[in-house]
């Protein structure tokens, strides 16, 4: 008998030490989280006069404060290092401007919201962004690069607004899923290769206030040009062999 209690005893004390020993090893692995999380942390830094900016863990730029963003060769923004980490992109209301190269190569990014106090945005601004399915530049925007979009293959629709004067050189180049882009009154001219390789664009329409084309705007072919009679548009529809439809 007293065999038998002191064999019940010895396995109460086993279950015993295996509950602490779990207990133990859950929180090693709460303290273990805890380190990966604050290794996580958010990222920041400057990138321009009166302008900071911050990565969080969800993959969300957010450019903050007042001025101008810094002019930027490709591969060198400041947060170059994390660009792949990078899914969406917030600027502030007070930032005056998205930098040349600021986001070239950040091939993560599937949206970013300009307010209106953006006026200019600077050559290859977004150049190799894959991933960017659509894009609205506000009305406030008079000052637009070359190559803005080059090479973002992804892009599926985008609104250009009513200050832009002019879609310089390769703008949309190589956008080869650019479905929809809508071009507003006020856009005067349109330059060399601005939609060259956009195999997607079935249809676009010129306003009237364009009075200049580039060579090579469109790939041959595609798209179905629309316009006024007698526009510049129909006359570069005429020349290159494009289809022309009045508007």
């Amino acid at each position: 008998m007293k065999r038998c209690m002191l064999l019940i005893i010895t396995a109460l004390l086993l279950c015993s030490c295996g509950e602490s020993s779990q207990v133990q090893d859950s929180g090693y692995s709460s303290s273990g989280s805890q380190a990966v999380s604050s290794q996580q942390a958010a990222k920041k830094g400057t990138c321009g006069k009166g302008l900071s900016w911050s990565l969080d863990e969800s993959g969300k730029l957010i450019i903050s404060g007042s001025g101008e963003m810094a002019a930027m060769t490709a591969g060198s923004s400041p947060w170059q290092a994390l660009k792949d980490r990078i899914r969406t992109a917030e600027l502030s209301d007070g930032v005056a401007s998205v930098g040349a190269g600021a986001f070239a190569g950040c091939k993560q990014l599937e949206s970013i919201s300009i307010p209106e106090s953006v006026k200019a945005i600077g050559n290859s601004a977004f150049d190799g962004c894959t991933g960017l399915k659509s894009i609205i530049i506000p009305d406030s925007v008079s000052q637009f690069g070359e190559k803005v979009f080059w090479n973002c293959e992804g892009l599926e629709s985008a609104v250009i607004g009513k200050g832009v004067k002019e879609l310089g050189y390769n703008t949309f180049c190589k956008c080869r899923s650019l479905t929809t882009i809508t071009l507003s009154q006020g856009l005067e001219r349109i330059g060399d290769c601005a939609f060259e390789y956009c195999t997607s664009l079935r249809e676009i329409t010129i306003p009237e206030t364009v009075t200049s084309m580039g060579y090579n705007v469109f790939p041959l072919g595609e798209p179905v040009i629309k316009g006024k009679a007698g526009s510049a548009a129909q006359q570069y529809a005429e020349k290159t062999g494009h289809t022309f439809k009045v508007v």
